[in-house]
């Protein structure tokens, strides 16, 4: 299976992806491998820390009278363009290798994954509708978590910024409620629960306040992997019942439980 875990800056991604894999990791079902975006040691990755520390800008070249030597200023457009495009690039590089390790029946969990150049390009003025787009032919998760932390929150544990758009907290604070709004879009009704059946649709999208105690965010994932968990979803089948009897009785009230707390906030 496929997990994506997402968030804005210094919510726990790359720690609480080291301990899902541990948790998921056993004898019988191999390591669970995680696979880091952007991938700052790819090609693509390499430019990518270089924008956004601002080594690397875009520049273009200004009108001037004719016969005056020309003239190149930066451009913020352009730059967000290129930025945008150097994420998507190392998305799709990426995906040979998330299908393979697919195939080979392993679980992959993404440190970030496509959302992110979603949530941060549409802060740079792109249409989030065309970014979706233009990742849709990516290997599709079966659970997307979204971590939750406020932006104070992510200062207070990274005080010293690192790219630009750390530095901007009011920019971060809309990056953060795009999430929350492609979390609510994407998950709106696709689990429901009714007696002791759950109702769900793949994939689930599922955000998880990340200013819990670790232990208690990886406890949480883990509840809604194991929903997921060896469940086969034929295209011809949109729905997927599953009784909570048959499940561990603490995944089942865990499970009970954010359910309705998702009810609550959807109304």
């Amino acid at each position: 299976m496929i997990i994506a875990i997402e968030g804005t800056d210094a919510s726990g991604k790359k720690t609480l992806s080291e301990l899902l894999a541990a948790a998921l990791s056993s004898p019988e079902t191999g390591e669970a491998t995680i696979m880091s975006f952007p991938r700052y040691d790819g090609p693509f990755g390499k430019e990518i820390l270089r924008c956004l520390q601002k080594e690397s800008v875009m520049y273009r070249r200004q009108q001037v009278e004719e016969g005056v030597a020309p003239v190149y200023a930066y451009d913020a457009k352009d730059d967000a363009v290129a930025l945008r495009g150097l994420f998507a690039l190392d998305h799709y590089e990426g995906a040979a290798e998330i299908r393979r390790l697919h195939g080979l029946e392993m679980t992959v969990i993404l440190d970030r994954y496509w959302p992110s150049n979603v949530c941060y390009g549409a802060e740079d003025g792109f249409d989030p509708e065309i970014l979706q787009n233009v990742s849709s032919f990516l290997p599709e998760a079966d659970v997307y978590f979204f971590i939750d932390v406020s932006v104070e929150e992510s200062a207070r544990r990274r005080p010293q910024a690192r790219d630009r758009y750390e530095k901007d907290k009011e920019k971060m604070k809309r990056i953060r409620q795009r999430y929350l709004d492609l979390w609510w879009l994407e998950g709106r009704g696709n689990v429901t629960l009714s007696g002791d059946d759950i109702f769900f649709t793949k994939p689930l999208w599922v955000t998880i306040n990340g200013e819990q105690e670790r232990e208690k965010i990886v406890e949480q994932m883990l509840t809604w992997v194991r929903l997921v968990q060896h469940v086969p979803v034929r295209k011809d089948i949109q729905v997927v019942e599953r009784s909570l009897n048959e499940l561990d009785p603490h995944i089942a009230e865990d499970l009970r439980k954010q359910t309705e707390e998702r009810v609550k906030r959807k109304r």
